[in-house]
């Protein structure tokens, strides 16, 4: 799940690639010139990491039906400062070893 700095807006996405899709957050973003930047999506503060596509698809199925309430509950449980996990020095580390 990505969100802004404000915590007012969750996206939740499923990639194959997540570097990939948090490039396309920044073009996005970037595109986005009329958005305040307190709008702009720029935090990974949810992650999972799913064995199978199949499972990935549907665990995305399950928590795009979720609250919002619901949704900001799963990612305080986790990552109760809401930090960027991108900012985390193991975590290019981790995307590099996905492939």
């Amino acid at each position: 799940m990505v969100s802004d700095y404000l915590k007012k807006n969750i996206h939740i996405g499923y990639a194959t690639d997540l570097e990939k899709m948090l490039k396309i957050y920044d073009q996005i973003n970037e595109m986005s010139l009329s958005w305040p930047v307190e709008n702009y999506l720029n935090r990974l503060v949810y992650l999972e990491e799913i064995s199978t596509d199949y499972l990935a698809k549907d665990r995305f199925k399950i928590i795009s039906t979720l609250t919002s309430k619901e949704k900001r509950e799963m990612i305080t449980e986790l990552n109760p400062t809401w930090c960027d996990l991108t900012a985390d020095q193991n975590f290019k580390y981790f995307i590099q070893t996905e492939n």
